[in-house]
């Protein structure tokens, strides 16, 4: 029986069947981190789905490269000669976003703001309530934004060459840096899909620690003698009603109440556990 077809046999099997979960206890560590993985597997990709839905068309190259044209103001040109900025146009010049709520909660309402005068501080990224800010000699920007505070870095441009920037400069970049879209639009998937599947192993593996100790009793109870590896094991079994339970209720935006997830775990093991006791009786 390959992976998958196990995959689904343990799946079909892990809410409700005594005899199944009668030789559970036999089975190796590795086959039951196998359905973990899966479950990762699917979660990930569940993700990498409803990110592509909610992000198409808008997140398309040739809609980003319209969305920049519209904020970058077409009369704008930029020259950075010997590390210095200078404009066309009078300063302060600000650029907001399209969505003026899209930062609002942490006091964020700018795209960029060009200010070249003398006496530009670091303050002025908060006064100006901007992602960034353009100042004669170097850009001060937000690197990290949220409600607890922003995390701000500094980039002086003398480092950078000389250049002059305007609308058409910046809309041959993105042709420019096209490849690099594509390639972002393979590996970023593929590190939510690693991500949640590491994730989701984990966070399971750990909690079936303390979901054992349930499973020891209730076999005690039942003159299964069970050792803590076996509970381990059975219980990692169990766990799969539990992951659907975090799954639908995920999806559904209830959230997932441990208490109740604790119960469906617990009428797992018990049906399938104290019925196997049954099953035994009637076989002597």
């Amino acid at each position: 029986m390959n992976a998958l077809r196990r995959f689904i046999y343990d799946f079909k099997n892990s809410f409700y069947n005594p005899e199944f979960y009668k030789d559970l206890h036999k089975r190796t560590f590795g086959s039951a981190v196998i359905n973990l993985i899966f479950f990762g597997l699917i979660a990930g990709v569940t993700i990498v789905i409803f990110l592509l839905i909610a992000t198409f068309p808008e997140g398309t190259h040739s809609n980003i490269k319209q969305y920049v044209a519209d904020i970058y103001p077409e009369e704008l040109v930029i020259t950075l000669q010997d590390g210095e900025v200078s404009t066309n146009l009078n300063g302060p010049y600000i650029i907001p976003f399209n969505d003026e709520d899209l930062l609002e909660e942490a006091g964020v309402s700018n795209l960029l703001v060009i200010d070249t005068s003398e006496g530009v501080v670091i303050d002025d990224l908060k006064r100006y309530k901007t992602m960034a800010l353009l100042s004669k000699d170097r850009i001060i920007f937000n690197s990290t934004i949220n409600r607890e505070g922003n995390e701000i870095q500094v980039f002086e441009l003398a480092e950078i060459d000389d250049m002059t920037v305007d609308e058409a400069f910046v809309l041959n970049l993105l042709d420019r840096l096209k490849f690099l879209y594509y390639i972002l639009l393979i590996i970023i998937p593929l590190f939510i899909i690693s991500f949640v599947t590491a994730a989701l192993v984990a966070s399971y593996l750990i909690l079936t620690l303390f979901g054992a100790l349930a499973t020891l009793v209730v076999s005690k109870i039942g003159d299964l003698n069970y050792s803590y590896r076996d509970a381990y094991v059975v219980s990692l079994f169990a766990m799969i009603p539990v992951i659907v339970y975090d799954f639908i209720t995920d999806i559904l935006g209830f959230g997932n109440l441990f208490s109740l997830g604790a119960l469906v775990y617990l009428a797992v093991i018990i049906l399938n556990l104290k019925k196997r006791e049954v099953i035994n009786n009637e076989t002597l």
